[in-house]
């Protein structure tokens, strides 16, 4: 809360130097109302990234005061700003120091009276520096020694990994639905809002209206410039387009998350969203009555109240008093050891990972840990007593033979020279920016920090309006609280396929498919919605499987998470009639022949992994473990894919109008009887021909002992279904002979073993 409100304090401080009040303030709101900041704050828990969101307008707002005006104060605030934003959020840092340096260098170089650009582009500089200095015993640790940890290791999973965190034009534009209270975990959007995108379209109209030649006037117009610059280019970083981008810039991996960006333009919008309020009293200096406060009423309640659903975060259960057992615990069921999902913080030395600790046992039974290893004393030795101080042990042991051992053991606490002298750095910088403070202060000013302080006081009228908005917002919110209304509703799942399915107590609402045909190869997601009828009584888990004619898995084993759809809270958690989205990326397998596919789902106990036995709800039939739900279309992909086979092979078939690029065989041992599943890689050359092959079992002298004929693809695959580039894939179970003598066989299609 008090970071939302600081984004709002700092927000209209600056804005306020540039457009008033008014403008400002609507602005604060806009700022503190933005979507992404609500949801890092109330829905992420990011406390770093929450701390560094308000420093963003603060060190804007100092900035520009230091290198136009020379300030003192916004000197010392704005180095002291950019250090703290250095520790709190370095990530935050490395996007923000450019677009600081973008924003001031432009305010030196075009804004200002007359000359002086050498003395606004020093301070610009100075600010930078020390301001970045000061942390740099912090932050240049991590980057000068970032190759003795394996820190590339954080964006190694697919969660952090920027090529699947890219944000889509539709998340950013979509609109803020009503907050659904039975749903456990709503889609994690990434929006910009439409009430700020609106009123930043109509404050970029100030372009028009913004005349003068007068330096306010001037810088005025360079500030919608460079907010509408600064939105497009954030935005354009966020989207897919920008890839290449990603693919260049260094160090930019560990950003992690484009999405990131969306969450950096909401700064421009909002700053921009204040702007129409600007128009009275640009146009009208002097005007009074109702109009101007009344509108600014409106465009601040609208903004708020499009930011209601945003207020209702899920609670996450926690232990009051949590203790070293309860760090344990979590280690344990989570396999984060030391809470690092990765191991990006182990140093490059260790070798294998640790999976816990030898003091656990200790710890559990309420002992001091026993730090000194047993296991290294002779045989027969016992431990008469044992006296534990913090950097060492005194033992007293009882042996049936005599021995002689000393042990010692030295651990040094200290800095190493690299750490000295990012430490003697950083001392620097702090004395440059005594230094500088002192001199700048010597110096006089142009009394440009008084004319900025001399703003329009609210009127009456404005006061009695935001008097009477603030409590109709908490009567409003007070409301939404306690009764359904179109900002917070308990809804039905959205589906656009129904299904009736049930297993145990979930009951499968539908889904929704994010495509209705897939190339070969690529992926869909597939939204699942169940609801608990009942209080579960273990944590289930589903699973979804592309089935073809042929009753054979087409998809690979195994299903991600797509980006927007977070994680359901444990489905013991759950209480009746609430519901929860079950989202999956399925991958079909390169070079699946077209055709349409059986999806199938199996929900299963995730501790035990043993099927859940699935109903119709209407009838009571038993179905089964596992049920089809919907197909979907699988068409060639117009690219010819590359496969990746587990024995390669290169093989041609002239008569057949084949080439074998290579096989996949199940298991390498088997009984007699046994199925086996093989998958054949081809690349046909004449589809007229490409029907049939032959396949044999050949013994060790290479007599056949059984024979099968295959069909290339599958039975009655139309030649005219073959794609242009001629490769697919064909999956085959054959049925090993029951009378089979313990023997090492071998597989031959026509004479090709």
């Amino acid at each position: 809360a008090v970071t939302i409100l600081l984004c709002g304090i700092f927000m209209f401080l600056w804005a306020r130097d540039l457009f008033g009040e008014r403008a400002a303030l609507v602005s604060a709101v806009a700022y503190m109302a933005a979507p992404y900041v609500l949801v890092d704050a109330l829905i992420r828990g990011n406390s770093p990234e929450s701390l560094a969101l308000p420093l963003f307008p603060f060190l804007l707002w100092v900035g520009r005061r230091w290198v136009l005006h020379g300030s003192v104060k916004s000197f010392v605030a704005g180095a002291v700003g950019l250090a703290f934003l250095s520790i709190s959020h370095n990530i935050s840092t490395f996007l923000f120091a450019p677009t600081l340096a973008v924003y001031l260098g432009a305010l030196a170089l075009v804004s200002g009276r007359g000359s002086g650009i050498g003395k606004r582009l020093f301070r610009l500089v100075a600010l930078l520096a020390l301001g970045l200095g000061m942390a740099f015993f912090y932050t240049g640790g991590a980057l000068l020694e970032m190759d003795q940890v394996t820190l590339e290791m954080s964006t190694t999973t697919r969660n952090n990994d920027w090529r699947y965190n890219f944000a889509s034009p539709g998340e950013i534009l979509a609109p803020v639905v009503a907050e659904d209270p039975t749903l456990v975990n709503p889609p994690l959007l990434f929006r910009l809002g439409w009430m700020p995108l609106l009123l930043a379209a109509l404050g970029l109209t100030g372009l028009a209206w913004i005349k003068g030649s007068d330096a306010r006037s001037r810088e005025q117009r360079l500030h919608l410039w460079l907010m509408a610059l600064g939105a497009a280019v954030f935005l354009f970083m966020a989207l897919p387009a920008s890839q290449r981008v990603w693919h260049t810039l260094p160090l930019i991996d560990f950003v992690q998350f484009p999405w990131r960006f969306v969450g950096r333009a909401a700064l421009p919008v909002a700053f921009l969203a204040g702007v129409p309020l600007y128009w009275f009293e640009h146009r009208r200096p002097t005007a009074g009555g109702h109009w101007p406060a009344l509108i600014t009423a409106v465009a601040i309640a609208l903004l708020i109240i499009e930011a209601i659903p945003n207020l209702y975060p899920r609670i996450c259960p926690e232990e009051p008093f949590p203790t070293i057992l309860t760090v344990h615990n979590y280690e344990r069921i989570t396999g984060l050891v030391g809470v690092d999902p990765e191991g990006s913080y182990f140093p490059r030395t260790v070798r294998e990972r640790p999976t816990g600790s030898p003091l656990e046992a200790d710890y559990a039974a309420g002992r001091a840990p026993q730090r000194f290893d047993e296991s290294s004393l002779p045989p027969g030795a016992t431990i008469a007593a044992v006296d534990y101080s913090p950097l060492g042990v005194t033992l007293t042991l009882d042996t049936p033979t005599p021995f002689a051992a000393r042990y010692e053991v030295a651990v040094r606490w200290g800095a190493t020279p690299l750490r000295l002298a990012l430490v003697a750095f950083s001392v620097l910088s702090a004395a440059g920016v005594v230094v500088v403070a002192l001199r700048a202060g010597r110096r006089p000013r142009a009394g440009g920090d008084r004319k900025q302080t001399r703003h329009r006081r609210p009127g009456r009228d404005e006061m009695l309006a935001l008097v009477v908005l603030g409590l109709g917002l908490l009567a409003l919110k007070t409301y939404v609280d306690r009764h359904e209304t179109f900002l917070r509703r308990a809804g039905v799942p959205p589906v656009r396929q129904a299904v009736a399915l049930q297993g145990d107590v979930l009951r499968l609402e539908g889904f929704n498919l994010s495509r209705a045909s897939v190339p070969a190869g690529g992926t869909f997601d597939i939204d699942m919605a169940w609801t608990a009828v009942a209080p579960p009584p273990v944590d289930y888990q589903s699973e979804i499987s592309l089935v073809g004619p042929d009753g054979l898995t087409w998809s690979q084993k195994g299903t991600e998470r797509p980006r927007v759809y977070e994680d359901a809270a444990p489905t013991r958690q759950w209480l009746p009639g609430e519901w929860g989205w079950d989202s999956r990326e399925v991958r079909v397998l390169s070079g699946a022949p077209p055709g349409q596919y059986d999806i199938m789902v199996t929900l299963f106990d995730k501790a035990t992994l043993a099927p859940v036995t699935l109903v119709d709800p209407a009838t009571g039939q038993t179905i089964g473990p596992s049920a089809v739900i919907g197909q979907i279309e699988v068409v060639n992909p117009t690219t010819a894919p590359i496969f990746e086979p587990q024995y390669p092979a290169e093989a041609d078939f002239p008569s057949l109008g084949l080439r074998l690029l290579g096989y996949n065989q199940d298991r390498a041992e088997a009984a007699p009887g046994d199925p086996v599943l093989l998958t054949l890689f081809w690349e046909c050359r004449d589809t007229a021909a490409c029907t049939d092959v032959a396949l044999s079992l050949r013994d060790g002298n290479g007599t056949s002992v059984h024979d099968w004929r295959l069909p290339v693809i599958r039975d009655g695959f139309p030649a005219t279904d073959w794609p242009a580039h001629g490769r697919l894939r064909g999956q085959h179970v054959v049925q090993l002979p029951a009378g089979l003598e313990s023997d090492r066989y071998r597989f031959f299609l026509e004479e090709y073993p």
